[in-house]
């Protein structure tokens, strides 16, 4: 579900300014996504890749911003290699949206893979507003040149 309504979502910010590729493995929700984007005739509709994320073919050095939610790499079960997949994939330069809580990866683990992954964290924003729900999100920038 959270494909569909984040996804929409950076669509419409779009505004026709860039392309929106969309992945997830379940073949169900990529199709309701894509036909309900179809139906709803959205200005600035996905392009919806139905694979394994860690094992399908993308660009490298092709996005300018990757999103990702911490709950997806913790259903993958390969956190490392999730983070390296994106940093192939992004542009130097290039921004990628984490959003994690300490309950499936402490962010600690995640400042020392930064220099390993060629990444550079530029803003952390940590929620604990309730004891039984914090999170973080991070704003990381791909390092130019890599």
């Amino acid at each position: 579900m959270a494909l569909e309504y984040w996804d929409d979502y950076i669509g419409y910010l779009l505004n026709g300014a860039g392309c929106l590729t969309s992945i997830d493995i379940n073949k169900d929700i990529c199709d309701i996504f894509k036909y309900r984007q179809t139906k709803e005739g959205h200005p600035n509709a996905s392009a919806v890749i139905c694979e394994d994320f860690l094992t399908c073919e993308l660009p490298q050095d092709h996005y300018d911003l990757v999103t990702m939610i911490g709950s997806a790499l913790q259903e993958t079960g390969a956190y490392r290699k999730g983070l390296q997949k994106i940093s192939e994939v992004l542009k130097p330069n290039a921004q990628f949206m984490y959003m994690d809580s300490d309950r499936y990866h402490k962010k600690e683990n995640l400042f020392e893979l930064l220099p390993e992954l060629k990444f550079e964290l530029i803003h952390i924003g940590e929620y604990n507003r309730f004891s039984n729900v914090s999170f973080y999100c991070m704003k990381i920038k791909k390092e130019e040149g890599v």
